[in-house]
């Protein structure tokens, strides 16, 4: 009988990204005083930097940024805003930023019984993420999950990014997996669902803020215990 996999994104889905960088962001205010640097308010500028960081990444994901300006590029547009133009400012936040926010341990809801769960099964885990190689092992290390892995695949290594098809037909191949006995759990229905989809695996959207529309993923949920459910 063959193998059964399940392939999860790291970022919003087990990794709660939006508690750890929103922790990260608020510390580097203080920090930089960036109060004194012309930007009055911290939480209007966290908001403003997850949009101009969201932007940078699609950037990225659709080859038109790379990732050394991705890095900067983010804080030098959220500042801007402010009409603060320091290039300097903008490349010690964002060296800080890459050095502190993989150090944070929050994970999603129900991460650490769902990846039990899914090992008391018989399920192979693997991890398929666009983050950059040496935060991603950092978040798995540091919140003490890289041990149920048995593969971590960054978009970095292998060359491509989800949605793109490659990123999933080397994580197949090196897995080892076959598409009809392999599942990807994510956040993003762009990069996650619909890129998994197209190559024949079985897809779950996770949405934990809204209810998630199941037409295009085979399943949709709210908190990742409802994988209890469906595995």
């Amino acid at each position: 009988m063959a193998s059964k996999h399940l392939i999860f994104d790291l970022d919003h889905t087990l990794w709660d990204f939006e508690s750890n960088s929103r922790e990260t962001l608020a510390e580097l205010f203080d920090v930089f005083e960036l109060g004194r640097a012309g930007v009055p308010d911290a939480e209007k500028f966290i908001e403003l930097y997850k949009v101009e960081n969201d932007h940078c990444w699609a950037e990225y994901r659709n080859g038109r940024m790379t990732k050394e300006v991705l890095r900067t590029e983010r804080f030098t547009r959220a500042l801007r805003l402010y009409g603060v133009h320091d290039e300097s400012l903008s490349a010690r936040l964002a060296d800080a930023y890459v050095e502190w926010s993989p150090s944070k341990t929050r994970l999603m809801p129900g991460t650490i019984e769902i990846l039990e769960h899914s090992k008391e099964l018989g399920y192979e885990l693997h991890i398929l993420t666009n983050g950059f190689k040496e935060v991603q092992y950092r978040k798995l290390d540091g919140s003490r999950l890289s041990s149920y892995f048995t593969h971590i695949f960054t978009s970095e290594e292998i060359g491509y990014t989800k949605p793109h098809a490659g990123a999933f037909h080397h994580a197949l191949k090196s897995a080892g997996a076959l598409p009809e006995h392999t599942w990807m759990i994510g956040d993003s229905l762009e990069a996650d669902v619909l890129g998994a989809h197209a190559v024949g695996l079985t897809t779950v959207l996770y949405h934990p803020h809204e209810d998630p529309e199941p037409e295009v993923p085979h399943f949709a949920v709210k908190h990742l215990l409802e994988l209890k459910a469906l595995l």
